[in-house]
C-alpha cells in the first residue's frame, strides 16, 4: 500500500484538452471536487496556447488564488510516441513544452 502524502494546495487547475467527440471528463472531475466544496478552475483548451495562457494566469493570480493542484486532463497515446493531445483537428503540443511549463 502506497504511503499517505500530505499536500498544501489552494485549488485544483484543470486543463480540458479532449477531442469533441470525447466524454468531457475534465468537466466531470470538475463537478465531482465541487460537490465537495473543492475549488476549482476548469480551462477548456483547443491549442498548445490555451494551456501556455492557464499557466501564465495561475502564476499572475498566485498571491490571490495560492498555489493550484494542475490536472491536464486528455486523452491520447504513448506521450513520448505522439503529441500531446490527439486531437481531430488543429495545433498540437509535444510533452518536452509541456515539461518546460511544469519546471519553469
Amino acid at each position: 500500500m502506497p504511503t499517505p502524502v500530505s499536500i498544501r494546495a489552494s485549488y485544483v487547475l484543470i486543463f480540458e484538452w479532449l477531442n469533441g467527440s470525447d466524454q468531457k471528463t475534465g468537466s466531470a472531475h470538475r463537478d465531482r471536487l465541487e460537490q465537495r466544496n473543492v475549488p476549482v478552475v476548469l480551462v477548456e483548451c483547443h491549442s498548445a496556447a490555451d494551456i501556455r495562457d492557464g499557466v501564465t494566469r495561475a502564476i499572475e493570480q498566485f498571491t490571490v488564488r495560492g498555489t493550484p493542484i494542475v490536472h491536464i486532463e486528455s486523452h491520447g497515446s504513448d506521450p513520448d510516441e505522439d503529441p500531446l493531445p490527439l486531437r481531430d483537428s488543429g495545433p498540437t503540443m509535444d510533452w518536452s513544452c509541456g515539461r518546460s511549463l511544469v519546471n519553469g
